[in-house]
């Protein structure tokens, strides 16, 4: 009964906020897209001085009035640390006025994410997909996507791709999928490991294939001395906190992130050595459990997948929480299963807790930065959780978890979030 006042309540809450930051044309619809500047700017450099694609100074020189570093000027730019391959993607929108191309990026984004959103919830059952989407759609990091201008809705869908060719032991076209996320390298950083240890060879090579064309294409586009440059742009990051770098810790949804909310005067070689602990002590139990399963079935997949990239992004030393969009697909289909009933109760509080708390922000001062770190926590709450009442299913025991949990496809958890499919 509750879910069925607080949910709609939410919705309507963060809708109004929405509608009165856009009639005000405030931040999220002046600065175009944060990010979505400094890509522009970037592939313009690429145009016609491709050496200098990584000079912050040569993308703010195409920009008038553009001003790094600070988001409520009308255009911001700054550092870019994505592949060159990236930029080129972007040179067509270069044709347009950067306002309607940030319009048409916008749009494309948006529809992207609505689709992701409504793919995921098809896993659920028919009566309740239009709420889980709708739940999706409002969560943090769908409004930080589009918030920032982000790509990640794309590579969302590229990885909700690459996963239903997984369970459809289509590996080869998987892999080209997955390879799309060298855009962001640190997204694969797990997931590869994951897919030579399950054996999935054919996976394994088309995400190499993927990946020599992503340099290739970088190759041709800047050239081998410029290239070489990239991982230096990687490295602008700043001290831990953040401090002195393009890094804004403030909207992270990781370890880092968590301890310098808690911890704010933490030094750099502390506060690494502390997250490298904490990414161990997280690691070990999933590495743990997969050691111990034998190839798993279709539903195992979709479990260590999500399991894997949640790990992915509380582990990264860089990680927003518009990564958490590339979760949806795996971690949909697990919380569809009325098994996961913790599980479920922590995901639809870790949307929305954090919505009620961004909707107020937005109306009084259009700063939502702390709702990223509640969803940082909910995220390692719900890892936690996952690995907890998978215990049975990792330990070859799949219908042992039905009845630890007390529940069964044929006898529904009334009670839970999300009902059964």
């Amino acid at each position: 009964m509750a879910g069925r006042v607080i949910i709609p309540l939410a919705v309507g809450l963060v809708c109004l906020s929405w509608i009165l930051r856009a009639a005000t044309a405030y931040v999220p619809f002046q600065s175009y897209g944060f990010d979505f500047g400094s890509y522009y700017a970037q592939a313009l450099v690429l145009r016609d001085d491709p050496a200098r694609i990584y000079d912050i100074h040569a993308a703010l020189g195409r920009l008038p009035g553009a001003a790094p570093g600070l988001p409520g000027m009308p255009l911001y730019v700054g550092p870019v640390s994505y592949p060159p391959a990236f930029a080129l993607l972007m040179v067509p929108l270069t044709y347009l006025p950067v306002d309607h191309a940030w319009l048409l990026w916008s749009i494309t984004n948006l529809a992207a994410t609505v689709w992701l959103a409504s793919h995921a919830a098809s896993h659920f059952r028919p009566e309740r997909r239009g709420l889980v989407t709708i739940l999706a759609l409002l969560s943090t990091p769908a409004f930080a996507s589009l918030f920032y201008g982000q790509p990640t809705p794309l590579l969302g869908a590229a990885l909700s791709f690459a996963y239903d060719r997984l369970q459809r032991q289509r590996d080869l076209r998987a892999g080209m999928w997955l390879g799309l996320l060298a855009i962001k390298p640190h997204y694969l950083i797990f997931l590869s490991p994951w897919l030579i240890v399950r054996r999935r060879w054919g996976a394994v090579a088309g995400l190499a294939v993927t990946v020599a064309v992503i340099a290739l294409l970088s190759l041709a586009a800047v050239g081998t001395s410029t290239l070489l440059t990239y991982p230096l742009s990687l490295a602008d990051q700043g001290d831990f906190s953040g401090t002195g770098g393009t890094a804004n810790v403030g909207v992270m949804v990781n370890w880092r992130a968590l301890l310098v909310l808690l911890w704010p005067d933490v030094g750099s070689a502390t506060g690494i050595v502390i997250v490298t602990v904490l990414g161990v002590l997280t690691l070990v139990p999933l590495v743990v459990r997969i050691r111990k399963t034998a190839t798993p079935n279709e539903e195992g997949t979709s479990l260590e997948c999500a399991l894997v990239l949640m790990a992915t992004v509380l582990v990264s030393y860089h990680s927003h929480a518009h990564g958490i969009l590339l979760l949806l697909a795996p971690l949909c289909e697990v919380l569809s299963d009325p098994r996961y009933r913790y599980s479920r109760t922590i995901a639809t509080l870790g949307v929305i807790v954090p919505v009620f708390l961004m909707a107020p922000m937005l109306l009084l001062s259009g700063d939502v930065s702390a709702a990223y770190p509640l969803t940082g926590a909910f995220l390692l709450l719900l890892y936690a959780s996952l690995l907890w009442e998978s215990r049975p299913a990792f330990d070859g025991h799949p219908a042992a978890s039905a009845s630890v949990m007390g529940q069964t496809e044929a006898s529904p958890n009334v009670s839970a979030p999300f009902p059964a499919p």
